[in-house]
């Protein structure tokens, strides 16, 4: 495998390995190798630390498989710090040890969360940090860093190997001459569109994808977080274990694009999991969140142009979350927190009472002239009573806590398929006695950070995230995405009975459908378990009704709306306030010092049952 080293010593012995991502389309990974570079020959440990893709993905999770192999008769342990530093001097860091016993070899693979949301260039990330240390480690403990050279490029792409070694090339080749095809766009993002497209016009792009047997990508959801698009032919499919397909198939379920590559005679019938094809397997299939998009090759062979095309919507495709709605302010609601109070009356009485005590009632009294020397005494205790005041003040004028708003996505199957919760927040902090929150381990969690603001420092274990987080005096804004087993959902009631049955755990303001023949129905207020008749509606009150219940959310929630909006067997139902239930609870806490308030849920998601 190879790789290129530039490796710089520095007075304390600390070795800075920093690996250049290698473009993909020869099949190469980056990766981070400590073995016989860091480790003492004479130690008898062999450590390897390597990325699972080339690139890093704008959002998510980046897969890191670490390998030991403990040639020692000892039982022998290694700690590693994982660190990542964003744009704008904020980082995360992540911690993990491992343990091997004398004579085995272990081997794990590490989900590092990353902290941050990148914009729509994917530009957040640079390189990552990785800290080992431990026994036959040289000086004790050394650091590495894996850049990303692609971090101006596209969202993450996959091509599996019978895709990417011949096209991989020739489709980055057509992105970074500006030679694709420009697509028009309209509807709510226009503005946001063109603007992005100036911005990508002024600054080389590449491909930020990588190819490899997909067959080595774990069974873990996390493996594919980050992941926005992935090429491969019908034989990859094929060739999948039962857990990678299920895996792969809730993965465009909450949001990835899938380009399935098929011969001409595949195309006839074309049948693959859950998804079937008409008109011999060209028209898109909306499944969820994302789409599978068939097409037809011969020989191998991709019209690069046209591959190119796709890649660059991608990249201007505002449905993946990303940090600049919150920057640019987009995001209405979190308008609604309000600015931070100034105790303005608080401030001018304590520093008159500061300067009245320490000037005439302490020279004069406290520490008079025959005992001076209480100054010494008098003067930090009046400065420590002063500041304890203006605390008090602050405290008693802001409170404990916070407030905040969410604004959440929920798509529902009824059982079928997991439920899959998109969720923005915004909460301005007071005084904060604790910073730390549970948080799922296959959650996606995101800062959004605002332009001048401080660096911030994040952690995030298995089921904890600390650091800032949440600051005190701060106003904080996050993206989550997570999925949950669920059976809530939408069913038709009994036959020809014309009604729908809500079984989602909570009261539903609203709710429309669009049934397979193209009709728009409508429900008035529909609580759990109640069976309400439909009326018949114009598509014109839908698209005014979504667009004014969105309007206050940020426009990537909005776009992510409009573009399963139409589906037909569809509902589209508005709920206000947190869902109840141990099991399903959306929006989901963090904080729980924060009172949310006005919470917005709009559920959507395929009609079950029999009509």
């Amino acid at each position: 495998m190879r790789d290129f080293r530039k490796i710089l010593k520095f007075p304390s012995l600390l070795v800075l390995l920093s690996l250049l991502l290698l473009p993909a389309g020869k099949g190469l990974q980056a990766q981070v190798d400590f073995d016989g570079l860091f480790l003492k020959p004479e130690s008898g440990v062999s450590i390897k630390v390597q990325s699972l893709y080339d690139g890093f993905p704008r959002s998510g999770f980046l897969p890191i498989h670490i390998a030991i192999e403990n040639n020692t008769r000892n039982t022998l342990a290694w700690n590693f710090k994982f660190q990542i530093p964003a744009y704008g001097n904020n980082s995360l860091s992540h911690a993990l040890r491992m343990e091997v016993p004398g004579g085995r070899k272990a081997e794990r693979w590490v989900y590092l969360p990353l902290g941050e949301m990148g914009s729509a260039l994917g530009d957040r990330y640079e390189q990552v940090v990785c800290q080992v240390t431990g026994p036959g480690v040289q000086s004790g403990s050394m650091r590495a860093a894996m850049e990303n050279k692609a971090y101006q490029g596209t969202g993450l792409v996959l091509l599996s190997e019978r895709v990417g070694q011949v096209n991989g090339s020739a489709v980055n080749d057509v992105l970074e001459k500006k030679e694709q095809p420009k697509r028009s766009r309209s509807g709510w993002t226009e503005t946001l569109f063109e603007e992005r497209l100036n911005r990508w016009g002024k600054r080389e792009i590449s491909l930020n994808h990588t190819v490899l047997d997909l067959r080595r990508i774990p069974a873990d959801a996390r493996s594919w977080a980050g992941v926005e698009a992935l090429w491969l032919e019908s034989k990859d499919w094929q060739e999948l274990e039962p857990a990678q397909q299920e895996i792969l198939q809730n993965w465009v379920w909450a949001g990835g694009v899938l380009y399935l590559l098929h011969t001409p005679e595949e195309g006839r019938g074309l049948s693959l999991g859950h998804w079937g094809f008409a008109d011999e397997g060209k028209e898109p299939l909306g499944f969820g969140l994302g789409r599978v998009h068939p097409i037809s090759w011969s020989q191998g062979v991709l019209d690069a142009k046209e591959a190119a095309a796709e890649m660059y919507d991608l990249l201007t495709n505002p449905a993946q979350p990303c940090s600049e709605d919150f920057e640019e302010n987009n995001w209405r609601r979190r308008y609604d927190l309000g600015k931070f109070p100034v105790p303005t009356l608080w401030i001018v009485v304590s520093v008159l009472a500061f300067v009245a005590l320490v000037g005439p009632l302490n020279l004069w009294w406290l520490a008079a002239r025959q005992r001076r020397h209480l100054i010494f005494i008098s003067t930090p205790l009046l400065s420590l009573f002063t500041v304890l005041l203006l605390g008090l003040a602050i405290l008693g004028y802001d409170g404990m806590g916070g407030t905040g708003v969410r604004s959440a996505l929920v798509l529902l199957s009824g059982g079928q398929m997991p439920a899959v919760v998109t969720q923005e927040q915004a909460s301005r902090c007071s005084f904060l006695l604790k910073r730390s929150f549970p948080v799922e381990e296959q959650a996606v969690l995101a800062y959004l950070p605002k332009s001048g603001e401080p660096g911030n420092r994040f952690e995030r274990s298995v089921d904890e995230a600390r650091g800032d987080w949440f600051s005190s005096r701060a106003v904080k804004a996050h993206f989550l995405k997570y999925s949950l087993p669920s059976r809530a959902g939408v069913e038709h009631g009994s036959a020809g009975s014309g009604s729908l049955i809500s079984r989602i755990p909570a009261t539903l303001e609203v709710l429309y459908f669009l049934d397979q023949e193209g009709t728009w129905w409508k429900t008035g207020r529909l609580r759990t378990g109640e069976s309400v008749p439909l009326q018949k509606v114009e598509e014109k009150e839908f698209e005014d009704w979504l667009k004014t219940s969105l309007n206050d959310t940020s426009l990537n929630l909005q776009f992510l709306a409009q573009s399963v909006a139409g589906r037909r067997g569809y509902f589209y139902a508005l709920s206000r306030g947190q869902t109840p239930g141990a099991d399903f609870s959306v929006p989901v806490d963090t904080l729980d010092s924060i009172r949310w308030k006005d919470d917005l849920v709009l559920y959507l998601g395929p009609v079950g049952g029999e009509k």
